[in-house]
């Protein structure tokens, strides 16, 4: 199998997360959701790759930060488009009331709005 890995991710990963990254980007989804994401404009494939690194790491105790710090670079990476694009729509997204940003922190404040904003590639 084909395996994605993001240069700067891996780079300074430790095995627990190669091994997470590993299991979220294996090319393992079924050729419909691969087309699906291919159809994606930058909103969504931005909001798609939260909700996938919110899956693959899931949130601190306080229920909305991912556990996991991320350069806008790897979020890039995960989402298939390129960095510029991805700092303008998490700007979008925090103007929106849906993210926090702080760093390499980030804080979903509005799950369900991402899960929406990617609902109708995955009903």
């Amino acid at each position: 199998q084909a395996h994605f890995r993001p240069r700067g991710l891996l780079g300074r990963a430790s095995s627990l997360w190669q091994r997470a990254l590993d299991a979220l980007l294996v090319d393992t989804e079924p050729p419909a959701e691969q087309v699906a994401r291919a159809e994606m404009n930058v909103r969504e494939k931005t909001a798609d790759a939260l909700l996938l690194i919110k899956a693959a790491f899931g949130f601190c105790p306080d229920d909305r930060t991912l556990d996991v710090k991320l350069s806008r670079q790897d979020i890039s990476a995960v989402a298939g488009i390129c960095t510029d694009r991805v700092v303008k729509q998490l700007s979008t997204f925090r103007n929106e009331g849906i993210l926090e940003i702080k760093g390499q922190t980030i804080r979903i404040l509005s799950p369900e709005k991402l899960s929406e904003i990617v609902f109708p590639f995955y009903p």
